[in-house]
């Protein structure tokens, strides 16, 4: 059997679909498996199951972080290699959050959405800011640190607005 060239993994959604949750390779962290079957569900129009493993994976990356672990353990991260950086541990949390928030926008419940656009926002703007060395404080007024964010700043105005916040949206794009 040989899969179709427009398939991701032998599944039936185009890889182009499967492309939004990719960017660029620096921005973003590789995907878990659970996070590669939501996006899935999510291309396939699944949002609750989508939404419920994502909740789940959620949950699982919570808890790992939560362990207390003797400084000399190693523990596994999201992809169950030994580390000891919580950063790097947290940032698998953005694309899990952002899924959440794409489900909820799909399923109308916007303010949901927003909740989780900033849970993400702020994930992935604290990661990208820690790695960069020119960076000596952090104000709010910081504007974005990668494209990842921006995407996810724009999907969350795209949320308010459908909440009839246009001008906190308007707000939050002109300080990217």
């Amino acid at each position: 059997y040989k899969a179709h060239p427009n398939t991701v993994n032998n599944s039936i959604i185009p890889s182009n679909m499967i492309a939004q949750y990719e960017g660029n390779a620096n921005d973003r962290p590789p995907k878990t498996p659970l996070q590669q079957q939501a996006i899935e569900l999510f291309h396939a129009h699944q949002f609750l199951s989508c939404e419920k493993l994502s909740l789940l994976e959620l949950s699982q990356m919570k808890l790992n972080l939560r362990q207390p672990l003797p400084k000399t353990t190693p523990r596994k991260n999201y992809l169950g290699i030994n580390t000891n950086n919580a950063i790097e541990d947290t940032i698998a949390m953005a694309t899990t959050y952002e899924l959440l928030g794409d489900c909820a926008n799909r399923a109308e419940r916007f303010l949901c959405a927003v909740e989780y656009y900033r849970q993400a926002v702020t994930l992935v703007h604290d990661y990208h800011y820690t790695r960069s060395p020119r960076r000596t404080t952090r104000s709010a007024d910081d504007g974005v640190t990668s494209s990842w964010e921006a995407t996810l700043r724009v999907k969350e105005c795209q949320a308010l607005s459908q909440t009839g916040s246009i001008i906190e949206a308007a707000s939050i794009l002109e300080r990217c």
